[in-house]
C-alpha cells in the first residue's frame, strides 16, 4: 500500500491531497449507499441511509473546509507575529507566566485544528 504524507511547507498540496482524499470517500460512501438501498428489506432505507450519508458528506465538507482555512490562520498568525517582533523585538521575552501573543496564536490555531480532528 503506497503511504500517503501530508507535508506542511507544500500547504496547497496538503490541501489537495484532503479535498482529494474526501471525495474518495463521499463516491464511496454514495455506492454502500446505493448498495444497502437496493438490497434492504426496509421500505425507508433509501430515505434513512441517504440521510446518514448526508451527515457524513457534511463532515467531510466541513474537514476540507476547515483545513483550507488552517493554512490561512496560519499565515496571518505568522505575520501578525513577525510584525511584533519587528515592531518591538522586546515583545516576546517581556513576560513571566507566558506570552499573551503567543496564546493568543496558540488559541486561535488550536480551534481550527480541533475542528478539523472532531
Amino acid at each position: 500500500m503506497d503511504k500517503k504524507i501530508l507535508y506542511i511547507e507544500d500547504r496547497q498540496a496538503g490541501f489537495n491531497e484532503i479535498n482529494k482524499q474526501s471525495w474518495r470517500a463521499e463516491y464511496g460512501i454514495r455506492a454502500i449507499c446505493v448498495l444497502y438501498a437496493d438490497h434492504s428489506m426496509d421500505k425507508n432505507s433509501e430515505e434513512n441511509i441517504f440521510v446518514i450519508k448526508d451527515n457524513v458528506h457534511y463532515r467531510l465538507f466541513s474537514l476540507v473546509h476547515q483545513y483550507l482555512i488552517f493554512p490561512k490562520e496560519l499565515a496571518i498568525s505568522e505575520t501578525y507575529l513577525q510584525q511584533l517582533h519587528m515592531k518591538d523585538a522586546k515583545l516576546f521575552n517581556a513576560f513571566l507566566l507566558g506570552n499573551p501573543h503567543f496564546n493568543k496564536v496558540e488559541l486561535e490555531l488550536s480551534s481550527v485544528f480541533d475542528n478539523i480532528i472532531f
